[in-house]
């Protein structure tokens, strides 16, 4: 019975696909689970465990140690928590009452919570707030931008790190790339519902072209989060 409505879940998800779900579910069924503590190589069994390849199950490990890597691994496993970032941090408390959430423990501008349609909430068509990940939250504040600047988000869409750096630039601008118009159109309307419209311009441009439209000395900072 689970075999079967896997299959008919597996039709509606993407078709064509229900012969993969079917072929290993009657697999599993006739020869049950493998025994993952039988693979002898430890990166091997950690490669199946986490679902990683096992060049960067090693890489990890090279880096960081066994332990570290491992705490790596298994955070992989565990579900995010819906993010936020609050654009006026005298509203922060308030903000949070209004939305039961937490405060972040990475980002001072952040909130998180278990789960929740934040985009549906009045505060984030009134741009009070706006989903962002708790670790890109803290690209802005290390540019250590003090207003003036001229800054290129080099692959910027959907723009929450453009507007984000937008809010601490006064008289300087954050010039934003993509190479789509729909996506550049996004980051504009992001930073219309964010108030920092004035502060963002976008432009249609391959990041790997930008000497060839913008002179050497045309920015003091540069982010690329390269896709």
């Amino acid at each position: 019975a689970v075999d079967n409505e896997a299959v008919e879940l597996a039709k509606v998800r993407k078709k064509g696909s229900e012969k993969l779900v079917n072929a290993v579910l009657r697999r599993i069924l006739r020869e049950g689970w493998p025994d993952i503590a039988s693979i002898k190589r430890k990166n091997k069994r950690d490669s199946i465990a986490y679902s990683l390849p096992v060049w960067l199950v090693a890489k990890l490990k090279e880096e960081y140690g066994e332990e570290r890597a491992q705490a790596i691994f298994e955070s992989l496993l565990v579900r995010n928590k819906a993010s936020i970032r609050v654009t006026d941090l005298g509203r922060k408390e308030e903000i949070q009452v209004l939305l039961e959430a937490s405060a972040s423990s990475l980002s001072v501008s952040g909130l998180v919570k278990e789960q929740g349609h934040f985009a549906g909430h009045d505060l984030f068509s009134e741009g009070a707030i706006t989903i962002q990940d708790e670790s890109s939250q803290l690209v802005a504040p290390t540019l250590d931008l003090q207003g003036d600047e001229q800054v290129l988000d080099a692959c910027a869409a959907p723009g929450g790190k453009t507007a984000h750096i937008a809010s601490y630039l006064t008289t300087g601008q954050v010039t934003a790339l993509d190479l789509y118009d729909h996506k550049l159109d996004l980051i504009q309307e992001n930073a219309q519902r964010l108030g920092v419209a004035d502060r963002v311009q976008t432009q249609k441009l391959d990041a790997r072209k930008v000497h060839e439209f913008f002179g050497q000395d045309s920015f003091e900072k540069i982010l690329v989060d390269a896709p």
